[in-house]
């Protein structure tokens, strides 16, 4: 039997812990622990799982039982923490979005290689049976060319206390997150488009209801993928919560995709809050036991990043 590859994730709040909830459902990995810079965080989410809380990031990259860094940090962090792990060989998984300057994921990716060790980008949404249904379906280039236009629509409820805008809410901090609501929970499903329909783009229009350094709550753009007229629109606030939608309207017919699935012609399979996740990270953990690549690398992600930030590049000159 292989033994288990140990990890430890580096970002302890909610989807640090969801990362955890998901590790304890796959095989071949052990969460050995946490680390966070807030201590009383990283030691609430370790006694949670009767783990070590460690008490810096070098003392996680020079445990050498160690072989993977899972970073759930803020976005600001994720590169630096990700290239230390990696000149110390673990191996790393990161969360969206992965950088805040796409410019740095080649040298990454190769860099990695070097190593012989493996650099994964989390995009769990690819990882659904219906998103996959949906990427062959529009392999067809003939299905492809009745496209008359998409829409991505990403609606999340928030308190005020998650949106604030001051100093102590790193959430409104645009150099700690690059971005507010289109980058934090718009690229999920942004970054699925991106990979159903491709990475080629044009921005025509945008609407933002923030100044260039503030952190917007409201945004619409309208862009052109690989030739399709698409809407994006992203909410976060006092709203309604809605499913994460990509509606795709045909010459004759309509297709929804919302909230991992199909509609009127879902696979049916059952997907708790972490399933996604646990098939992301099982993936990852046999790229590093067969030595093979990852689904998604950082390369991969390149595209739905480069859109999002060519929105926000035509909204600063607005």
């Amino acid at each position: 039997m292989e033994r288990e590859l140990k990890a430890v994730i580096v970002g302890a709040g909610n989807i640090g812990n969801r990362h955890a909830e998901a590790m304890t459902h796959i095989a071949g990995i052990k969460l050995a622990g946490f680390y966070d810079i807030s201590g009383e965080q990283s030691r609430k989410a370790a006694s949670k799982y009767n783990l070590r809380s460690f008490h810096s990031l070098e003392d996680v990259l020079k445990d050498d039982s160690i072989d993977i860094i899972d970073i759930c940090t803020p976005p600001a962090f994720h590169y630096d923490a990700a290239m230390e792990a990696l000149h110390h060989g673990k191996n790393v998984i990161m969360e969206k979005p992965m950088v805040l300057d796409t410019s740095v994921l080649h040298q990454m990716e190769e860099f990695a290689e070097s190593k012989n060790l493996k650099v994964a980008a989390i995009s769990q949404h690819r990882f659904s049976q219906d998103a996959l249904r949906l990427k062959r379906m529009f392999e067809n280039t003939w299905l492809v060319k009745e496209i008359e236009s998409i829409s991505v629509t990403v609606q999340r409820s928030r308190n005020r206390e998650y949106t604030r805008r001051d100093d102590s809410n790193w959430r409104s901090r645009k150099e700690i997150t690059g971005g507010g609501v289109l980058l934090t929970i718009g690229i999920h499903y942004i970054d699925l488009a991106c990979w159903i329909f491709g990475n080629e783009f044009e921005v025509m229009d945008c609407i933002v209801n923030a100044e260039p350094n503030e952190v917007e709550s409201q945004f619409y753009g309208k862009v052109v993928l690989n030739g399709i007229p698409c809407e994006i629109k992203a909410q976060w606030g006092e709203c309604e919560n809605l499913k994460d939608t990509i509606e795709i309207k045909m010459k004759n017919s309509e297709i929804i995709f919302q909230g991992d699935y199909l509609v009127n012609n879902s696979s049916g399979e059952e997907l708790d809050r972490y399933t996604l996740h646990a098939r992301q990270l099982k993936d990852f953990v046999d790229s590093i036991v067969y030595n093979k690549r990852p689904y998604i690398t950082p390369m991969d992600v390149k595209g739905s990043l480069d859109l999002i930030f060519g929105l926000y590049r035509k909204a600063k000159k607005q």
